[in-house]
């Protein structure tokens, strides 16, 4: 069973318990974030967590727990929240139990929903009160970690600011390994390797680094050849920014962001590039590719196949990157062309090619089947005559015969593809009901009058997919650096985000307060989580969160049966609208508010007679100003003006209250 240290150090922490406290200072630890707290392996990932799939018929999750015991680790706590139970069922099972010199833990918390909630949590477990290696389960490495480390120390015992060290391999910007939304530019110091900045925007054509940055550090570098391998050596302060700053969510875009451009700690990170070394991680389909043909042409060695690592297996090397494991059946005409690996008790058939793939245990394999730049996992039956090209089949996956698999589909546990069906290119298909679906939707599919499995689609990635696409096509036709004009352009653009985005960013803020109101939540709390929520769309604003919940709260209003419309909007705004304190920061942004009220009054008949009311009491709850609204009242013409006329005992009780007020200002003058 698994070593539990970790009940008998945590005294009083819910399921933790005991007296000992660990000697962390005694260990070198480490800390594996086995969620990846993203979709973009589903409809795979609704069963089977991200850590566990198999790569070259391996779980992910040997990988990284093989590269940091090869490293020295000697404690290495496995934080799950997806899927946990699955994780704990596999290390209590595996030969990690009994591995000498090293123990792991596993730390459940389902209530996670982001790597800065992981990081909190484990704060609060106060399990780790030393320099410890944080990684993603995901990743795959043969890289020594110990230069890593002592740089660490080192600059830790010369300045107790050094918090964190970040691994990052030097590639190209169109590597194999690099995941297609990543286009991460980074600022560093070529004479220390502090890390200045760090920005990943496809949406951007600029980076915008603060002057002060050059004038502090004339060594100031731009790198846009690195990758992040999602490795690094932490100290316990990083645990403790995350622990103060609660919207911090995801690690790089908020964590280290946050730590880079604070004033109050000056807390410093590095970076430690390397490019002979092996490092990467399988965050996308494409990449769970790319990193399993790495493993076939060995360029993750000792971690290949034949080695064995796991003691379970039984692979043998041949030409051409061929591996084999015992108890396979293969008829004298298939071929195997190159960079293979084939599974256990795996039968295939007559006249079959099979290239660049890799095929699990247990599969059966007819005649005349054409796999390539495929993965089949284990128990996937292939009857004669079907095609598979550059596809993912989980297991207990049925293709009937003269069936294809065009480029790029996902087929999930269980699925049946009938006789003669091809499904097109990209087609993901589950057997998962809607009740398990946490992203996107299902749908019914043509998939054979044998066949089971339902089509699976998020609007949301396929929009942020054909971005990064558009992206790509952009930059490889620009020939020209822009102009200090053509940059200020691109700034005002980021504001027109793409549909895809618009759409989420309207859900997720009408979600948020909608939530709100029906929990009754503390109008604190409404405040945090749209703070948090702005955080999460870098180019939108305060503002823009603001007409959007105006107009939320109208509607809101708008729906009770409870009280006449007027009422209504009084009554909600009072409650809600504090929310907005501090939002608008200026006369026009004010302004903005007003004429979105404007017109939302417009459209909805039943909200016409409530401007006025709105207006009153936004005033009072001081998010507007009587300046943005004088200057509204004096801009007004044509059919705008009857909204004036309407708002017109408020705008004289507004005069009337300015004239007493600079009465009372004279009088005190005077006297």
């Amino acid at each position: 069973k698994v070593v539990r240290r970790l009940q008998q150090a945590m005294a009083s922490k819910g399921d933790f318990g005991g007296d000992e406290t660990p000697q962390s200072d005694e260990v070198l630890q480490a800390v594996v974030l086995a969620d990846s707290f993203d979709a973009k392996f589903y409809p795979i990932t609704i069963e089977l967590p991200r850590s566990l799939l198999p790569l070259a018929n391996r779980p992910m999750l040997d990988y990284t727990l093989e590269f940091l015991v090869a490293a020295g680790v000697q404690e290495i706590f496995v934080f799950c929240c997806w899927q946990a139970a699955q994780i704990q069922h596999y290390i209590s099972k595996s030969r990690w139990t009994t591995m000498p010199n090293v123990t792991i833990h596993t730390i459940v918390s389902p209530k996670c929903v982001s790597t800065g909630d992981a990081l909190r949590a484990i704060y609060n477990l106060h399990i780790i009160e030393d320099d410890f290696i944080l990684v993603s389960g995901d990743v795959v490495s043969n890289m020594k970690l110990d230069p890593v480390l002592q740089a660490h120390k080192l600059r830790r015992k010369a300045d107790k600011r050094a918090i964190m060290t970040v691994v990052l391999k030097q590639a190209s910007p169109n590597h194999r390994t690099r995941s297609a939304d990543d286009d991460t530019v980074i600022v560093v110091d070529r004479h220390s390797n502090q890390l200045l900045h760090l920005e990943n925007s496809r949406k951007k054509k600029f980076v915008t680094l603060p002057t002060e940055i050059l004038n502090e550090h004339a060594a100031a570098q731009f790198r846009y050849d690195l990758i992040d391998c999602r490795i690094d050596v932490c100290s316990p302060e990083v645990l403790q920014v995350c622990e103060d700053n609660f919207d911090y969510g995801e690690l790089r875009q908020d964590v280290i962001r946050g730590i880079v451009i604070d004033d109050v700690y000056k807390y410093k990170i590095f970076i430690h590039t390397i490019s002979d070394e092996y490092a990467a991680r399988v965050n996308s389909p494409s990449t769970y590719v790319a990193v399993s043909k790495d493993i076939i042409y060995r360029w993750t060695h000792p971690m290949v196949p034949d080695f064995n690592f796991a003691g379970d297996t039984t692979y043998s090397y041949s030409r051409y990157n061929i591996y084999k494991e015992d108890n396979i059946k293969l008829a004298r005409s298939c071929e195997i062309v190159r960079d293979t690996v084939i599974g256990c008790k795996t039968e295939i058939g007559a006249l079959t090619r099979i290239t660049q793939s890799v095929i699990g245990r247990s599969c059966k394999i007819g005649s005349n089947v054409v796999i390539e730049s495929s993965i089949l996992w284990d128990d996937v039956v292939v009857e004669d005559g079907v095609h598979i090209i550059n596809s993912i089949v989980c297991s207990r996956t049925r293709l009937l015969a003269k069936s294809k698999l065009m480029k790029g589909c996902v087929l999930s546990f269980g699925v049946i593809v009938g006789p003669g069906v091809t499904l097109p290119a990209d087609s993901k298909v589950t057997t998962c009901s809607e009740d398990y679906i946490h992203h996107g939707e299902i749908t019914e599919m043509a998939i054979g009058s044998q066949g089971y499995g339902f089509l699976w689609t998020d609007p949301d990635l396929e929009a942020e997919e054909a971005e990064v696409q558009e992206s790509d096509s952009d930059s490889e036709t620009e020939t020209e650096l822009a102009s200090e004009d053509e940059e200020s352009e691109s700034d005002a653009e980021t504001t027109n985000v793409p549909d895809a985005e618009e759409r989420k960013w309207l859900s997720e803020v009408k979600a948020t307060i909608h939530r709100a109101v029906e929990e009754d939540h503390k109008i604190d709390n409404l405040r945090l989580e749209s703070r948090a929520l702005k955080l999460t769309f870098e180019h939108r604003t305060f503002y823009d969160m603001a007409l959007i919940a105006i107009k939320t709260l109208m509607d809101i209003a708008m729906q009770r049966e409870d009280a006449d419309a007027a009422t209504a909007v009084s009554q909600t705004l009072r409650r809600w609208a504090p929310m907005l304190e501090g939002y608008l920061t200026s006369s026009d942004e004010q302004l903005g508010l007003i004429l979105a009220l404007q017109k939302y009054c417009e459209e909805n008949r039943k909200a016409e007679t409530t401007l006025m009311h709105a207006l009153h009491v936004l005033y009072d709850l001081e998010v507007i100003e009587e300046d943005a609204v004088f200057e509204w009242e004096q801009k007004a013409t044509g059919p705008e003006k009857r909204f004036v006329q309407q708002c017109q005992p408020f705008l004289n009780w507004l005069k009337e209250a300015e004239t007493e007020e600079s009465s009372e200002e004279d009088s005190d003058e005077s006297d």
